[in-house]
């Protein structure tokens, strides 16, 4: 119990001192910019009739999108092998 509250104190403390400090330029833009790729992807989701070139420009946004889900997918983290070939 007194590692988790010491803990919490680190973690509140860091987080105070980086409240106070700029951000780097290039993580807003990077966070911008992943905010987008997840509201394009999330309105060509919708099954509504897109005109063709919406449909390109979203199939090839949806590739940018999905990197990050093949890269940093939790299956890959939680998959075990048992030895079981079923």
């Amino acid at each position: 119990m007194i590692a988790v509250i010491i803990f919490a104190v680190i973690l509140v403390k860091t987080t105070m001192n980086s409240a106070y400090r700029p951000a780097k330029l290039h993580s807003v833009y990077l966070k911008i910019f992943m905010n987008y790729l997840q509201l394009v992807m999330l309105t060509a989701s919708f099954n509504l009739d897109w005109p063709e070139q919406v449909l390109e420009l979203f199939s090839v946004q949806d590739q940018a999108g999905s990197v990050s889900d093949h890269i940093f997918s939790v299956d890959c983290f939680l998959e075990r092998d048992d030895g079981d070939t079923d």
